[in-house]
């Protein structure tokens, strides 16, 4: 998506099928001067139900869900190493 002259790259999908090396490529656009890689999880869709949603409050919320499933993972992956 081109917006702002921002290229946005956006990637959607649910929450199981989280992969962490597209999240790894996406991160890595945003070091390339007007590219912006974002997550978009199935929560945040559902969060969004009918109602349009600016641009920046879309982009602060896939960053908010993205960090949430990342520590959620960390902390599983905790859990699990110390059983």
């Amino acid at each position: 998506m081109y917006y702002q002259g921002m290229i946005y790259m956006l990637e959607a999908k649910g929450e199981i099928y989280n992969d962490w090396r597209k999240r790894i490529l996406l991160t890595k656009l945003n070091e390339i001067a007007g590219y912006m890689g974002l997550l978009i999880f199935s929560k945040q869709l559902d969060e969004m139900g009918d109602e349009v949603w600016d641009l920046k409050r879309f982009i602060e919320y896939s960053e908010k869900v993205v960090r949430d499933v990342e520590n959620s993972n960390k902390m599983m992956k905790d859990i699990f190493i110390d059983i």
